[in-house]
């Protein structure tokens, strides 16, 4: 049966728990609603997706894995019977007072050699492995774009965006936006075209005649095709 539990703003901006897929951070907040007031259950995957994702194609045996792999969650047997449950879970919950144990075994006590404490539950985590948890969304690298590649991307589009202004810029801002680091420009430049477009911008758009012909320009002086 599930119950109604807590969840903390810190869940949001948990550095492990961004290295693990989305169905996994779904998941490890559906079994505080499944487990019972000392934060156990039965592991039984597929109980467990009908209770959390009954509309969804996805593996909970592989997910419960890398939550148990991370540390977020133990995943346990005990004569014959699988359990699983969230360490700390009663140190961080208040289940209401008439709930009742169900009388799981507890996990039995591990000792991590590198903990890492978690900000959402204190939970002893280990660290996390490159290894760990796949498919894991891989982070892409930012690479700052020329002035060659800005101007070639405004002549494609026609657009109205200076691209010295652009790359002079996000130069002087350390290429952040906001407070964040700038992943892609492209969609930088797509914005400043667009508020141009709406601010009446005095940059001189370049019209389809000129673009060609500054395409042909550097067609004949390109030596690759002398």
């Amino acid at each position: 049966m599930a119950r109604a539990r807590n969840i903390k703003p810190s869940f949001f901006t948990n550095e492990y728990l961004s290295d693990l897929p989305p169905h996994a951070r779904l998941l490890f907040i559906g079994l505080w609603c499944l487990v019972d007031r000392e934060g156990r259950m039965e592991h039984r995957p597929r109980r467990i997706k009908a209770e959390i994702f009954p509309y969804e194609d996805v593996d909970c045996t592989s997910l419960a894995q890398c939550l148990h792999s991370s540390g977020f969650i133990q995943v346990y047997s005990v004569g014959g019977k699988e359990y699983l449950e969230i360490p700390s879970f009663v140190k961080h919950q208040n289940p209401h007072m008439r709930e009742k144990s169900m009388g799981y075994p507890p996990a039995p006590v591990q000792h991590s050699a590198s903990p890492a404490e978690s900000p959402l539950l204190n939970v002893e985590s280990p660290l996390l492995k490159e290894e760990v948890c796949a498919p894991k969304v891989a982070r892409t690298h930012f690479n700052k774009p020329s002035l060659q590649e800005i101007s070639d991307y405004c002549n494609e589009r026609m657009n109205n965006v200076d691209p010295n202004k652009f790359l002079n810029f996000y130069d002087s801002k350390g290429w952040m936006v906001g407070k964040n680091k700038m992943k892609d420009w492209k969609a930088c430049v797509r914005t400043w075209e667009s508020k141009n477009e709406n601010t009446g911008n005095s940059y001189s758009k370049p019209s389809k005649t000129e673009s060609i012909k500054r395409m042909l320009d550097e067609f004949d002086n390109d030596d690759t095709y002398s």
